[in-house]
């Protein structure tokens, strides 16, 4: 039933009423999946979005039917894939049926992304619009980390006493700039900074656990911005957080009773595709040398006589902080030296207890000194709280570098990684080899429903790629179509019968001809995807002096320009051509005259000699799996088809698109990719 548009206002008061015999009968969202599907269609409020700023409204069959499997999925608590392709809409059909359930439920919603630019789209102008089309306010706040707030006790300390609490003079100037911000934010988020800190400056004036001397309640002349966020948070009905914080939530609570995100009645998981290598990431361990050596100099830095060590009654914790640092210094030292021999970087680290732990008795004895000197102190004494909250710091550095050394946590994998403009940081890495059972347990198992949602999860026409992947085992799909009239708007090029296999001698001379020979067909306009960077740099190089004498600009990632800026450069100048990999297959909004060719150089199957992709190998094969088919084979389709999906952004877009890898026609599995395509024409050569 279509309802008049002057109802609306009145049909959202009837569900959200606070009780009704319904509700006690059926449950609390009862009727929510009816009352979301009167929001779409031929009378929908969504009407209005042009006229309050927004986009001109079009009616979607599948943007209404994905809002009203998201109501179904959250009234009757189940877990639901959604695949909505580009078009669809899908931001809006998620948020009417998350805002309505919290408002009826009174707890919040979580919205988790990958990226920060959807975080910001969400917050700054989806829910903004949705509030004056629904004409009823909606409570949304963004969950950031602590870090990500300046502490206003911190930063007095580090005006007043900047030889204790900032590591360098020279960041005097700057902590009085964030103090001058400071007096008159009303959030006090590095996000609403009008410049971009010193990090080492932030880091001194940052919110950290343990520093707060009224554990983060505002009374007295100080506000806690941190902790007033955190109050945000539980007031809100929708709260948007990214992928990291939302599986560093679900750690903690596995130990303790309270995290980092309120509990909450529901969860949408947007761009869920990126949803493994997030909680892989964020569900392990790390420690690195350079942060090692910034808590030493944090403590005190001998070079500068600065840090909060550098009170006269604390020299004798100062012996003892030289001792762990010459200790540390050798170990990583020497760690450095056996990981350049093995000549590979990451490199795993496969035997327990192989490397001693020369750094435990220096980091023991530093942690118990700076309890028992913080002991000493007065209550009221500044340093006490941050001796205190280092030394918590120096004991989870103990703990993550014995787990590593010994390999005690059981089907992880263990690697060690250079990084940094020089390889000059050692990064200690434990992560967990297969997600799913941790999150089969922590997150699956509950009856809070999660909605899972992407441009692409489907291969052969199914989720159960996702749903082994993430443990969803009892999750429900659904598989829209494209809005788009691929037909009409894309041509798919298959010159495969001009093309070697990659690998052959003469595959990169092919690869050359071919590209010059599509970017001539759209006069630039285009977006070349490599899976390799010294292909890549090949062929800019045999193009560059080509396309500069027709006049088009050639953009290579990599090359100094940012990534953010060299994307803006490709949208402003309406001819050129970018040569991107990994970064640019997914993540990127180029609608327009900008783009209309997209040329996939070859079909995007990993190399597994990433230490986390080679254990998921060795897991798949040891257990009877087929490592190529079970899980390359699905990484690559669902890569390649974000790629494809650069293309065509909007009803108004054309273009082609142009596979040079002959393996998408000429290999048993090439079916699986073309598969993913929208039916379209094909020009085969």
């Amino acid at each position: 039933m279509i309802m008049p548009a002057d109802r609306w206002g009145e049909t959202l008061n009837e569900f959200l009423e606070e009780s009704s015999e319904d509700d006690q009968a059926y449950g609390p969202l009862y009727q929510l999946q009816e009352s979301v599907d009167n929001i779409f269609g031929a009378n929908s409020p969504l009407r209005k979005a042009g006229e309050l700023g927004g986009r001109e409204y079009e009616e979607r069959p599948q943007q209404r039917q994905m809002a009203v499997a998201v109501a179904e999925a959250f009234e009757e608590k189940h877990h639901a894939f959604i695949e909505a392709p580009t078009g669809v809409g899908k931001s809006f059909a998620y948020l009417i049926p998350a805002v309505l359930a919290a408002q009826k439920l009174r707890r919040p919603f979580i919205i988790a992304t990958h990226t920060i630019a959807l975080q910001e789209q969400l917050i700054q102008r989806d829910i903004p619009l949705l509030e004056k089309i629904l004409d009823r306010p909606i409570r949304a706040a963004v969950a950031m980390g602590r870090a990500n707030y300046v502490c206003l006790h911190r930063l007095n300390n580090a005006i007043s006493f900047d030889d204790q609490y900032l590591p360098s003079a020279d960041l005097t100037p700057e902590a009085a700039r964030i103090a001058e911000w400071a007096r008159s934010s009303t959030i006090g988020a590095k996000t609403d900074l009008p410049f971009v800190p010193n990090r080492a400056a932030w880091a001194a004036v940052c919110s950290e656990a343990g520093t707060c001397p009224r554990g983060g309640n505002d009374n007295g002349d100080e506000v806690c911005f941190f902790r007033a966020a955190r109050r945000r948070l539980f007031s809100a009905d929708i709260i948007i957080a990214n992928h990291a914080m939302f599986c560093v939530d679900l750690a903690i609570k596995r130990e303790e009773e309270v995290g980092l995100l309120p509990e909450y009645a529901g969860v949408v998981l947007d761009e869920a595709h990126c949803f493994e290598d997030a909680a892989a990431n964020h569900l392990g361990l790390k420690l690195s040398a350079l942060g090692v050596f910034y808590l030493f100099n944090r403590l005190y830095n001998p070079s500068s006589n600065r840090g909060i060590l550098a009170r006269a009654d604390f020299a004798p914790i100062r012996d003892t902080l030289d001792e762990a640092r010459h200790a540390t210094d050798s170990f990583f030292t020497r760690l450095r030296m056996w990981i350049e021999q093995q000549d590979q970087n990451p490199l795993t680290y496969t035997t327990p207890d192989h490397i001693p732990n020369h750094c435990e008795n220096a980091w023991r004895n530093l942690q118990f000194s700076l309890t028992r000197m913080a002991d000493k102190l007065d209550e009221e004494d500044e340093a006490r709280m941050e001796l205190n909250a280092l030394a918590t710091r120096i004991e989870a550095m103990r703990n993550v570098m014995e787990t590593f050394l010994s390999m005690h946590a059981a089907e992880h994998v263990y690697w060690f990684e250079m990084s940094g403009h020089k390889r000059d940081n050692i990064v200690m890495n434990v992560a967990p080899i297969d997600v799913a059972s941790i999150l089969r347990r922590d997150l699956f198992s509950r009856q809070t429903p999660v909605v899972l949602t992407s441009a692409t999860f489907a291969v052969n026409g199914n989720v159960d790629y996702f749903r082994q992947r993430l443990g969803a085992d009892t999750a429900t799909q659904l598989i829209l179509d494209t809005p788009f009239d691929f037909q009409k708007q894309v041509t798919l090029h298959l010159p495969h019968r001009q093309l070697p296999r990659p690998g052959a001698p003469d595959y990169s001379s092919a690869v050359v001809e071919l590209v010059d020979h599509y970017l001539a067909l759209t006069k630039g306009k285009a977006f070349v995807l490599f899976t390799s960077y010294r292909l890549m740099r090949d062929i800019a190089d045999q193009l560059r002096e080509k396309l500069e004498g027709q006049g088009i600009q050639l953009f290579v990632q990599g090359e100094g320009m940012q990534r953010g800026k060299m994307l803006q450069a490709f949208r402003d100048d309406v001819n050129s051509v970018l040569f991107g990999t990994d970064s640019f297959w997914t993540g990127v909004d180029v609608p327009g005259a900008s783009l209309s060719n997209v040329i996939i150089v070859k079909l995007p199957f990993s190399v597994p000699s990433h230490p986390l992709m080679a254990a998921r190998k060795n897991r798949i094969d040891q257990s009877g799996g087929n490592s190529f088919r079970d899980y390359f084979l699905p990484e690559a389709i669902l890569k390649f088809r974000q790629g494809v999906g650069r293309l065509i952004r909007s009803r108004n877009d054309t273009g082609i698109l142009v596979v040079l890898d002959p393996r998408i026609v000429q290999s048993s599995y090439g079916a699986g990719f073309l598969a993913g395509i929208p039916a379209c024409p094909r020009i085969e050569s």
